[in-house]
C-alpha cells in the first residue's frame, strides 16, 4: 500500500485543504473531496480552475498551497506505507495558517525537497533515512 491511499494521510490532506478553503469562502468544500483522492488528477484540476477559483477568492497564495497540497499527496503514491514513513509525511499535511504569500512559498519549496528525497528504492524509504 501507498502512504497516498492510506485513511490516515488522506484524512490528514483533507484537513490541510480545508484550513485553506475555510480561509477563503463560507461555502463547503466540494464532495470530489469524499473517497480516496489522487493527488495527480486533483493537481490537474485545481490548475485547470485556478481562474474559477480567483472568482471565488482565492489569492495566488491561496492556490498555491492548494497545488503544493496535491504535489505532497502525488508525491507520497511513491513510497511505502511504512510506520516511520506514515508519521514522517503527516506532519508534512500542516502547512502554516493563515495562508501568506511567504508561507506559501515555503510550503512549495518544502513540498519541493520532500519529492526530491525520495529514494528509488522498493521499500520507499527516504534517502536520509537510509
Amino acid at each position: 500500500m501507498r502512504v497516498s491511499d492510506t485513511e490516515q494521510i488522506q484524512m490528514a490532506f483533507r484537513k490541510a485543504v480545508q484550513r485553506v478553503w475555510e480561509q477563503v469562502v463560507d461555502i463547503p468544500m466540494p464532495s470530489f473531496l469524499d473517497g480516496t483522492i489522487n493527488g495527480d488528477r486533483l493537481l490537474e484540476s485545481i490548475t485547470k480552475a485556478q481562474d474559477s477559483l480567483e472568482t471565488l477568492g482565492f489569492k495566488r497564495e491561496h492556490i498555491l498551497m492548494l497545488k503544493s497540497l496535491c504535489s505532497l499527496l502525488k508525491h507520497c503514491a511513491r513510497i511505502e506505507a511504512t510506520p516511520p514513513n506514515l508519521g514522517i509525511v503527516e506532519t508534512l499535511f500542516c502547512p502554516a495558517t493563515p495562508v501568506t504569500p511567504v508561507s506559501a512559498e515555503a510550503f512549495e519549496e518544502a513540498v519541493t525537497a520532500f519529492a526530491d528525497s525520495i529514494g528509488p528504492s522498493k521499500k520507499g524509504w527516504f534517502r536520509w533515512l537510509r
